[in-house]
């Protein structure tokens, strides 16, 4: 039978209320959602059974919402709990078979993947309580994927379109491409979520030093977002593939082709250059 309980929305309980200038939230990507082998046993009542290691992150930033002491100890003051939470990709695998066991249908190496991960133990108790916003990554679509053409974009497009079903609570704007950067504030905090995923431009070892990460329009905006002094305290940009560090290779390498190794920002020295010379620039704190 189906655990309706997973639809109830409870909010975590506060000992003392924060001050308004107070802002918490909890930050996560890529949480593996386990299988039979190590995920906590589906069908139990919540608490009596130990939790599987893919479920145990979430199960701690459960523990903190509903106020346990947890690892804390007793003459520590208690952490803040968190009043929204931030996915930054790659919330489930659809590629975690890497092709052996992969369904035969496309459209069902998503769904099994989005079942798979809402009805985890972790995940379930967690976002039940706790709004979160998500984003996307390679692994809502495939391993280290970049836009191309044939069955690329089949995939791009389908993997796009159950994200924002299961992610977003959106449909797919018909055929028209959808746009999934924005800078949107959260709680009072100023947020970009960029896409570094989905407008890629294609890399060879010649053009790997000018693809772009970020395509034209979000690149523009993010310069326009980060040159914004109006807002005040530290802004966050997030991104799926970490801005920095860079990897050792691409730092040390003499031949700048050896960045088309990396699947993040330094895989796109252009990209990489630009909001960190705007950061310095204007002189702006983004985390």
């Amino acid at each position: 039978l189906a655990d309706l309980s997973a639809g109830i929305r409870r909010p975590p309980p506060r000992r003392d209320p924060p001050a308004s200038s107070t802002r918490s939230f909890a930050l996560a990507s890529c949480q593996y959602p386990g299988d039979i082998l190590d995920r906590t046993p589906p069908g139990t009542p919540e608490r009596s059974a130990p939790p599987g290691p893919s479920d145990a992150s979430y199960l701690r930033l459960l523990d903190l919402l509903e106020s346990r002491r947890g690892a804390v100890g007793n003459d520590e003051p208690p952490p803040a709990i968190p009043q929204f939470l931030v996915l930054a990709g790659d919330q489930i695998y659809a590629d975690a078979t890497a092709g052996l066991f992969d369904p035969r249908r496309v459209d069902d190496r998503f769904r099994v993947s989005y079942e798979a991960f809402f009805s985890a133990r972790g995940p379930r108790s967690v976002l039940s309580r706790l709004p979160a916003v998500m984003r996307a990554d390679d692994h809502e679509i495939a391993d280290n994927f970049e836009p191309g053409p044939g069955p690329s974009d089949r995939l791009e497009r389908i993997g796009v379109r159950e994200f924002l079903r299961n992610q977003c609570d959106e449909d797919m704007p018909g055929p028209v491409r959808p746009r999934l950067w924005h800078a949107t504030p959260v709680h009072g905090l100023p947020f970009f979520w960029a896409d570094a995923r989905t407008l890629r431009t294609p890399r060879t070892a010649a053009t790997v030093g000018d693809a772009s990460m970020l395509g034209t329009d979000q690149a523009d905006a993010l310069d326009r977002w980060l040159a914004d002094k109006g807002a005040p305290g530290p802004r966050f940009l997030v991104s799926a593939p970490m801005v920095l560090p860079r990897h050792l290779e691409t730092r040390v390498a003499e031949a700048p082709a050896v960045a088309i190794r990396s699947d993040a920002w330094d895989g796109f020295p252009s990209s990489l250059h630009r909001p960190l010379a705007k950061v310095h620039t204007c002189g702006q704190g983004v985390a």
